[in-house]
Order: C-alpha cells, then structure tokens, then sequence
C-alpha cells in the first residue's frame, strides 16, 4: 500500500498561520517567519487579543514562542551554503 506525502524543506516555509480558538472570533492571522516571533510573544490573537496559549504561558518559557524562536534561528543557519536541510514530511490525506 502506497500513501502520498506532502513534504517542505524548514527553508521553504515562508507563511504561519495562527488560527485563534476562539468561537466568536477564528481570525486567521497570516505572517512570514521572520514576523513570527512578534506575534507569539504577545500571546495573544492579533484581531481579538483572546490568549492563544494558556496565560500561565505568557513568558519566555512559553512553546509558542520556543518555536517561533526556533524557527527563526534555523532559518538563518540552514541559509548558509553546506548545512544540512530539515525536511516535514505530513501524509496527504487524500
């Protein structure tokens, strides 16, 4: 049995999107990498500023904002010519 898989290099990822969780609201806010760390370190939705994280989260401990930090710094290292790619590899669920 075959599956179809959908797969980025971390260096071809230029949109996020944050989707609030928020019934009344569901903004989908999209930013580029670089714009990611802006927005996770506030927390918050940028169209309803409902918390995206629970508040207790709100600090430089936070995952949200660990994986934007994380994102922004490799894609400075994996700009460099020679260092190794990261490749996401998710099923199509075709």
């Amino acid at each position: 049995m075959s599956r179809k898989l959908l797969a980025f290099l971390l260096s071809e990822l230029t949109t996020i999107r944050i989707i609030c969780s928020r019934d009344v609201c569901r903004a989908v806010t999209e930013v580029t990498p670089d714009r990611f760390e802006a927005v996770a370190s506030r927390g918050m939705c940028p169209v309803c500023n409902h918390d995206l994280i629970p508040s207790s989260s709100h600090n430089s401990n936070s995952p949200f904002l660990k994986l934007a930090q994380a994102i922004a710094a490799s894609q400075a290292i994996l700009a460099k010519e020679g260092t190794a790619q990261i490749e996401f590899v998710l099923p199509d669920e075709e």
